[in-house]
């Protein structure tokens, strides 16, 4: 029989991937007979940056590059080694590569989660 659960921790080296447990969290599929994984979906925190906006006045500035620093230096106080940045104009996309953030080549997809009615017991299994 198959069971779906929430993978502790302690066993992400189960997984083909580098997890950390601080950010992360994984459900699987397993044999119950075997232990062999059958399945997994990861949910990580990522940090998502707006682009960035500037006043008429202050394109075509240094203020801009300023920013861009501070921001890297915050992000980098907090020990996140990457983020995202979606982009929905080409003035923007046109800026944000000359910043040196990469295009990546994948599809964005919003996955909603529903409010569900969960039982005090089920919420205290999944801490």
């Amino acid at each position: 029989m198959i069971q779906v659960r929430l993978l502790d921790p302690t066993e992400y080296d189960k997984l083909p991937i580098k997890l950390d447990p601080a950010n992360s969290l994984a459900v699987i599929l397993e044999d119950d007979e075997t232990k062999e994984l059958k399945g997994y979906w990861v949910a990580k925190d990522v940090v998502h940056a707006e682009p960035v906006w500037l006043a008429e006045d202050q394109r075509g500035t240094r203020n801009g590059i300023k920013l861009y620093a501070a921001l890297l230096a915050v992000l980098a106080s907090r020990d996140v080694p990457a983020f995202y940045c979606f982009s929905d104009k080409d003035e923007n996309d046109d800026y944000l590569a000359r910043l040196g953030l990469a295009l990546q080549p994948y599809t964005t997809f919003l996955g909603e989660v529903p409010a569900l009615p969960i039982s005090q017991d089920a919420a205290q299994r999944q801490e």
